[in-house]
């Protein structure tokens, strides 16, 4: 079908490798200015480009983000939609994703600059591009309009990844970004607090899932290194000083005991209401 169309558009075929691959290399061929990144399942809505163009015209350092409609395959029902507020990227881009890849619309040389997608990455691998764009993008330009359509199936990643590689995937990119952080102070300066608690709590979900030490090893040592660094308001938080104190590992270990002693409180409130 895309073969026929001709005119501008061009079909690239490789071996495949996978979706970051595949991104990496659309984005090596890309001749425009911005990208956006479209999967063969998610739709967009008539009018995005348009919309997503119009807010960042003359604002090269500029990305735009527009709402996102999930809905399901097999019925078009509407799962949820998420509207688009953001105006920056740090520090919320810390916890939590902004939005699949086609509700964003970038500047190439910036998502070129930032490193493409991590290939090695299974999971997350979208969430982990947005964080590093972040580093160079100087504002996000919400768009208020819900053009991007994203599909959920029975097979697809977001349906079928086990919890286990789901805590596995935040661990890496957690570890990779607060790696990052701490070589930019500006940015630790203001983001310090946020991303201890982003690392400790990927550990101790990773840890509660069986994901192995050895696999986690590149985020105990983050969260010791910002146990060290980390100023201002962070500097007092019980988490750095009780790494400072004690190490990661010790640290990481009375974290399970902190997690059940907290359900247990859980479950006697709701018993008791």
């Amino acid at each position: 079908i895309a073969e026929s169309i001709g005119g501008p558009v061009r079909v690239i075929r490789q071996e495949n490798r996978g979706e970051s691959a595949a991104r990496n290399r659309g984005l090596r061929e890309a001749r425009g200015t911005h990208v956006l990144f479209l999967d063969a399942d998610d739709l967009l809505a008539e009018q995005s480009l348009e919309r997503l163009c119009a807010a960042v015209a003359g604002r090269p350092d500029a990305v735009s983000l527009m709402g996102c409609r999930h809905f399901r395959s097999e019925t078009g029902e509407e799962i949820k939609t998420d509207r688009a507020v953001q105006t920056r990227f740090y520090p919320e881009i810390i916890s939590t994703n902004f939005g699949p890849p086609l509700c964003w619309l970038v500047p190439a040389e910036i998502v070129r600059k930032a490193g493409g997608f991590y290939e090695p990455l299974q999971w997350f691998e979208d969430w982990d591009l947005w964080w590093r764009v972040g580093l160079y993008a100087k504002e996000i330009v919400p768009v208020d309009y819900v053009g991007a359509l994203y599909r959920q199936h029975a097979k697809s990643q977001f349906a079928t990844i086990s919890m286990k590689n789901r805590t596995r995937g935040h661990a890496v990119i957690t570890a990779r970004m607060a790696a990052e952080l701490l070589q930019r102070p500006h940015l630790l300066a203001t983001c310090g607090e946020p991303v201890l608690w982003a690392v400790w709590t990927a550990l101790v979900r990773a840890r509660a899932q069986g994901v192995p030490k050895s696999e986690l090893a590149p985020l105990v040592a983050v969260l010791g290194r910002l146990s060290e660094e980390i100023t201002g308001p962070a500097a007092s938080a019980r988490l750095a000083r009780a790494t400072r104190a004690f190490g990661a590992g010790p640290v990481l270990a009375v974290s399970g005991f902190i997690e059940r002693l907290q359900q247990s409180v859980h479950r006697r409130s709701e018993a008791a209401q």
